[in-house]
């Protein structure tokens, strides 16, 4: 069976750019996400009261799109890591996954 999974250069290939793409978007979004949730929360602090009313009305959705992308994040890792238990298990080269 070890044979027949390290056989599938193609299907690991695959499975590895999709994996690693998901996370990457999934990690750029956080990132995204993060910079206008401080945006945000400097424009808060703001003296001008419109930009504060604008900024406390937004808060609250862009902190639940934070905590979304954050799951996303958290489970495009979990993907990662079962990708690369089973390439370990399976004795698939480290290039094929990367």
């Amino acid at each position: 069976a070890r044979r027949e999974l390290t056989d599938d250069e193609a299907g690991w290939r695959a499975r590895a750019e999709r994996v690693n793409g998901a996370l990457a978007a999934a990690r750029a979004q956080v990132r995204q996400l993060r910079a206008l949730r401080d945006r945000v929360s400097l424009e808060a602090q703001a003296s001008d009261p419109a930009v504060v009313a604008r900024a406390e009305a937004e808060r609250p959705a862009v902190r639940a799109q934070v905590l979304e992308a954050e799951a996303k994040e958290a489970a495009a890792l979990a993907d990662w890591q079962a990708l690369d238990r089973d390439a370990r298990v399976a004795g698939v080269p480290r290039p094929w996954v990367q």
